[in-house]
């Protein structure tokens, strides 16, 4: 199963890594707005 989490959101990093999640730091969210598109 894998999911997205806000990096900010520390209480639920917390809570994901005592689950033992696995941070996947070879993903990277990109976004391009419509008009600089």
């Amino acid at each position: 199963m894998e999911w997205v989490c806000l990096n900010w959101n520390k209480p639920a990093i917390d809570f994901y890594l005592s689950k033992k999640a696995i941070p996947m730091k070879e993903w990277t969210t990109f976004r391009i707005d419509e008009i600089d598109f």
